[in-house]
């Protein structure tokens, strides 16, 4: 029997290829386009211009050949202008920080249950809880980069925060 599978994500930033780098890592593209066209929550987190182009880009990420997670990604083109679909198949965060390099991000975390569509890209059956992170990615200096939809598979990550009290 094999041992399971299971990605723990600390506290500090890392992508999916420095947190799963116990496992044999790959990354199915399921979609790769520059659009003017995105949902207004997107712009508005990305502070963008009227009609500034992004990359949107769909990702399957795996470990050990299972499916791990599915990606929504949103990337200002301008960080990176020539994105092609064999670069999205690594890590973002390393191709990005060969332009400008990643501060921080703000992450929220929720609990949902996967839809058809989704649980079967994540090889798992439909009603299966998900933890669902909607993420920003910043520049050292505040500057948002990407914006991504995640959909992790609950039965394999689990997060670790270390939450401090404001004083």
């Amino acid at each position: 029997m094999c041992p399971k599978i299971r990605i723990k994500f600390a506290i500090y930033l890392v992508g999916f290829t420095e947190a799963a780098k116990q496992f044999q890592v790959s990354t199915r593209v399921l979609d790769l386009r520059r659009t003017i066209v995105y949902p207004d929550y997107v712009a508005s987190k990305l502070d963008l211009a009227p009609q500034e182009p992004v990359w949107q880009i769909e990702r399957l990420r795996m470990a050990d050949g299972e499916a791990m997670t599915h990606e929504q990604i949103y990337l200002k083109q301008k960080i990176l202008p020539e994105l092609t679909a064999h670069e999205a198949q690594g890590s973002l965060y390393r191709l990005i920080e060969q332009t400008i390099p990643i501060g921080y991000a703000n992450q929220e975390l929720e609990a949902v249950v996967l839809e058809k569509g989704l649980s079967d890209l994540l090889e798992t059956s439909p009603g299966q809880p998900a933890f669902l992170a909607h993420t920003v990615a910043y520049s050292m200096d505040g500057y948002p980069i990407l914006y991504d939809n995640s959909h992790y598979r609950a039965d394999k990550y689990t997060f670790h925060n270390i939450l401090q009290r404001e004083h």
